[in-house]
């Protein structure tokens, strides 16, 4: 064996890494295959349980898995419905958002859409606005068009083939 391996390394100290490496894979891979069946579910409910029975604990628990639920599920079901504009900061000005969904609020008594507003240039982070339907105006961009306005920070526009043509000619 001596003669296949160079003096700098060292047979026993390889073996024993080899071997913890794949004691190691083995263990993920059982606790990854745990989770996807039934033994694996019925411990994540009494985590679940057990967290969502602790006053303030549950509160941030709850909001956490909602959060991790929402981006786990992102592109999944779960889409964006379409592109819209809502008028902000002041009138004439147009924010855009992706309407991720529509409800009647009680409160006013009015029809509203939840619209996500991303920031430019990574639209993972932004904000959710609830307007009147009546206050969202719709846009003809795709959401592929609309994303790709956000992620250039405008400078990719939704018709890149077409130009304004100049009134000062």
């Amino acid at each position: 064996m001596a003669i296949l391996l160079p003096d700098s390394i060292n047979p026993p100290r390889l073996v024993v890494s080899a071997t913890g490496f794949a004691i190691m894979l083995g263990i993920v891979l059982g606790l990854g295959f745990m989770g996807r069946n039934v033994i694996g579910k019925r411990v994540l409910a009494a985590v679940d349980a057990f967290f969502l029975g602790i006053p303030i604990i549950a509160f941030i628990y709850r909001g956490m898995k909602q959060a991790i639920e929402s981006f786990r599920t992102y592109g999944a079901n779960r889409r964006f419905q379409r592109v819209v504009y809502v008028e902000y900061p002041s009138p004439g000005s147009r924010l855009i958002g992706f309407v991720t969904g529509n409800y009647m609020d009680p409160q006013i008594e009015k029809a509203v859409t939840s619209v996500f507003v991303p920031t430019s240039p990574n639209p993972m982070t932004g904000f959710v606005i609830i307007v009147e339907d009546d206050r969202v105006m719709e846009s003809d961009m795709s959401l592929e068009e609309a994303t790709k306005l956000v992620f250039s920070a405008g400078l990719i526009s939704p018709h890149a083939g077409t130009r304004l043509e100049s009134s000062s000619s």
